[in-house]
């Protein structure tokens, strides 16, 4: 399975029986994750550490809710959030986003609440979040957004456009 890797302040959305998305070098940068249980699409964003939200990582966030329309959505936090306390400041205000959508929001998965690492994808039809990146097939977004698949949306570094086609 292809495996898509982002970096800060980027999102992915994907049919996640197809692909596989991930990112890492989370400290006090938080992994956001979507996913839509009836058409299998999901999204993870890579949210910058902050101490309050921009426009820029709002409307990264909102367009990700219209691509995948998720029916939950995982507010995560990196490493050092947990250790040293909230450093950024997005838990409260990203959830409020997804509330403000009517849609259901957690701050773990599977009793993990803080990832350095971490690789999205659905296994055996459900939603899978591992603290891990597959490095079995990475690509690296940042340097091979032209060679995105048409069924993968990209969003970030002034490159909404790669969105329009789900928008």
């Amino acid at each position: 399975m292809p495996s898509y890797y982002i970096h800060m302040d980027q999102g992915i959305a994907a049919d996640l029986r197809n692909y596989s998305l991930c990112s890492g070098q989370f400290s006090n940068c938080a992994p956001i994750v979507m996913y839509n249980a009836h058409r299998h699409e999901g999204a993870l964003y890579h949210l910058a550490g902050c101490k309050q939200l921009d426009q820029l990582k709002i409307g990264h966030i909102n367009a990700l809710i219209t691509v995948v329309g998720p029916t939950v959505a995982y507010v995560l936090q990196g490493v050092e959030d947990i250790v040293f306390g909230p450093a950024t400041g997005h838990v409260d205000p990203v959830t409020a986003i997804f509330q403000h959508a009517n849609i259901p929001v957690h701050r773990g998965f599977n009793g993990r609440s803080s990832f350095s690492s971490i690789t999205v994808c659905e296994a055996n039809g459900r939603l899978d979040i591992q603290a891990r990146l597959d490095t079995s097939t990475k690509l690296n977004t940042k340097m091979a957004i032209d060679a995105l698949p048409a069924d993968v949306a990209f969003i970030g570094e002034d490159r909404d456009q790669a969105l329009a086609v789900w928008l």
